[in-house]
């Protein structure tokens, strides 16, 4: 029987958090480098690196020595539970979950330039069933029997990104705040009729070429704080943030149509990207120093996006960035108005596009809702709660990427993101009331540093 010391655990558990880190690296070349015809070949790739991953994390040595531990430092505490949902998994199931993920991936992105969900349809109803086969594997684990009993299957999913919240408690959470703002928009919306004319007189500002959009963004996001000698920041169809604390990958996307797609991506994403780099130095690739709630991790993508994004202070500095008045881009980016797309959607109508997803991805892997008749159900309830007829797949049930990586129970992490950015950012401008006149001048070390 394996007896290894506290350090020579973490030892381990630090190689095995290496190798995620290498996963990392190869899902972001997945989305941005890779030549297509590669693609067949990487799925492979990932596949036998998460198989590797999973037997060095089984191996009977480490399991033995976590498991048999009397320590009380909490990362081993941490790692016992790790250790204990691991042990009803085998290799072949992790690396077919994760081959299942990329096909599907891939499929989608090009469902969702096709407009058709019935090319994606097969590969997301096995994925889901993969996803489903999971949480019943959890259930069987006997050292999580008193924790997964009272739980629904969603919650058992939840606890992945929000450990601790039930799904009432969030549907109640959503249900208050859609209620709320849902009364306030038709007010919101006949206050903004006044300046209807002058917004659209400033609309031709939104057109930037791609190449300027990308100056404008590596400014921006330099500015901010983002160390480019430990990241780089580039294209994918859904902004993201991956890599590894001192390696790390953001996407952004253009539209030149649109500058303000590229230009919150790059914030929201940057926000990701300084709380990974803020992680203590002295706990990175331990089982606490990673991410503990992603609506923790949320909060500050939302705050850099939001909070300070659309402020008028930043947007006086941003002004002096552009060339555009901070009263003409107040216009373009503090406008409410229901849409279609969550990324681009106005602070106001935001949470309501979470809790429509909410509710359909709970009933989808409760087995509520069949995965084919995923846009029906989609495309009802949005009109019903935004009013606007989806007329095509790619801004209705394709638009984000999370479902069709398996990310489900992800979403709800928003709206808490966007909740505690709220409460985050009014602290910290209470406690540095100086906040405004440096972000006009560009100085953003304050916000950072809190």
């Amino acid at each position: 029987m394996a007896n290894w010391t506290e350090k020579q655990i973490l030892d381990e558990f630090r190689n095995i958090s290496l190798l995620d880190s290498v996963s990392s690296l190869l899902s972001w070349d997945y989305e941005v480098m890779l030549p297509e015809g590669a693609q067949e070949f990487r799925q492979q790739q990932s596949s036998v690196m998460a198989k590797l991953r999973f037997e060095k994390f089984t191996a009977s040595e480490f399991t033995d020595s976590v498991l048999n531990s009397n320590s009380t430092d909490p990362q081993i505490l941490r790692l016992k539970k790790k250790v204990a949902e691991a042990s009803v998994f085998d290799s072949a199931y992790v690396a077919n979950k994760v081959e299942l993920q990329m096909k599907c991936q891939a499929a989608w992105k090009k469902a969702r330039q096709d407009n058709k969900f019935s090319d994606v349809l097969p590969h997301l109803k096995e994925l889901i069933s993969v996803t489903q086969e999971g949480v019943q594997r959890l259930r069987s684990c006997d050292t999580l029997k008193d924790e997964y009993d009272s739980k629904t299957d969603y919650e058992i999913l939840l606890d992945e990104y929000d450990p601790g919240f039930s799904a009432s408690v969030l549907r109640n959470l959503l249900g208050g705040l859609s209620a709320g703002l849902k009364e306030r928009i038709p007010k919101i919306l006949e206050k903004q009729k006044s300046l209807a004319a002058e917004r659209k007189k400033v609309e031709p500002l939104l057109h930037i070429k791609a190449a300027k959009q990308e100056e404008i963004v590596k400014r921006v996001i330099k500015d901010i704080g983002f160390d480019f000698k430990k990241g780089r920041i580039d294209v994918s169809t859904h902004p993201f943030c991956g890599g590894s604390s001192d390696d790390i990958r953001m996407t952004t996307r253009y539209r030149e149509d649109d500058f303000t797609d590229s230009l919150f991506g790059g914030l929201h994403e940057t926000g990701h990207a300084m709380y990974s780099a803020g992680l203590p130095e002295e706990l990175r690739f331990t089982p606490c120093g990673g991410t503990d709630s992603f609506g923790i991790h949320e909060s500050q993508s939302r705050l850099y996006e939001n909070n300070l994004g659309r402020s008028k202070p930043f947007l006086r500095y941003l002004s002096k960035v552009m060339g555009h008045s901070a009263e003409d881009l107040n216009l373009l980016v503090n406008w409410v108005q229901p849409s279609y797309i969550r990324v681009d959607a106005d602070e106001v109508t935001y949470n309501l596009h979470v809790a429509l997803r909410m509710g359909i991805e709970q009933e989808m892997i409760d087995g509520q809702l069949d995965v084919k008749d995923l846009p029906d159900a989609w495309n009802s309830r949005f009109e019903e709660m935004f009013d606007l007829k989806v007329e095509k797949d790619s801004q209705g049930c394709l638009q984000d990427i999370h479902w069709y990586f398996g990310a489900y129970g992800y979403f709800p992490s928003y709206s808490m993101g966007n909740i505690l950015a709220a409460q985050i950012f009014e602290n910290f401008s209470n406690e540095h009331v100086s906040w405004a006149s440096e972000a006009e001048c560009g100085d953003f070390a304050n916000i950072l540093n809190y």
